[in-house]
This record gives structure tokens, C-alpha cells and sequence, in this order.
């Protein structure tokens, strides 16, 4: 493997866990589940595709996606009570995946992966 390969891999290992960390940070306060499947039911992969590119996964139920969603009708007014725990999460961490790979790969990065990867 690459140098530039284990790092992607790392940086969305990383990513991975950091947004389910922070997504079940605020599943447990926004949302009262009896049988905690949303919170049981989600994972996240990282496979390699080649020697520099890899693809983070991330499946869950589809309730997530409607309770992000979410529009109650009260007569003829509609209202919007979106929980943001899907989307939010989504495209914020999609910007820190895309600044790290952008910008993250310095020399200290790149000798200490190599470092590792001949130990």
C-alpha cells in the first residue's frame, strides 16, 4: 500500500468514528428511544478501492432519514420540526473528509506512515 493510500484510509477510519461519536452525542438528547434500533441499527466501513483510493460507508435505518425531515401539519399550516441527525452530520463531516485529504498530507504525516509501515 501507499503512503497516500493508508493515509485515506486513516483519515476516513477517522472520520468514521468521530461522526458516530457525535451523531450518538446527539441521538441520546434529542430523541427518546424505547428500543434504541436507531442508534443499534447504524455502521460505518471503509474499504479499499486500489492503492490510493478507498470508500467510507455508512448505512442505517431509514427512520433516521425521516425524522431529519420531519413535517407535522396542524390544520391547513405546515411546520417544520426537523431533528438535525442525519444531514447535518452528512455534509459537515463530508467538509472536514475533503479538508483533511486536501490539506492534511504533510512530511511529518508522510514519514511517519512510512515509519509505521516498515515496522
Amino acid at each position: 500500500m501507499t503512503v497516500k493510500g493508508e493515509y485515506i484510509r486513516r483519515t476516513l477510519l477517522d472520520e468514521s468514528n468521530r461522526w458516530l461519536k457525535n451523531q450518538n452525542t446527539v441521538l441520546a438528547t434529542k430523541l427518546c428511544t424505547r428500543t434504541g434500533r436507531l442508534v443499534n441499527e447504524r455502521s460505518m466501513s471503509v474499504s479499499e478501492q486500489g492503492e490510493m483510493s478507498a470508500t467510507m460507508t455508512y448505512q442505517h435505518t431509514i427512520e433516521e432519514r425521516f425524522l431529519d425531515m420531519r413535517v407535522l401539519r396542524y390544520g391547513s399550516k405546515l411546520v417544520r420540526r426537523a431533528r438535525k441527525i442525519h444531514t447535518r452530520f452528512a455534509y459537515g463531516h463530508y467538509e472536514s473528509i475533503a479538508s483533511r485529504l486536501m490539506y492534511g498530507l504533510t512530511d511529518d504525516v508522510v514519514a511517519e506512515i512510512k515509519q509505521q509501515l516498515t515496522d
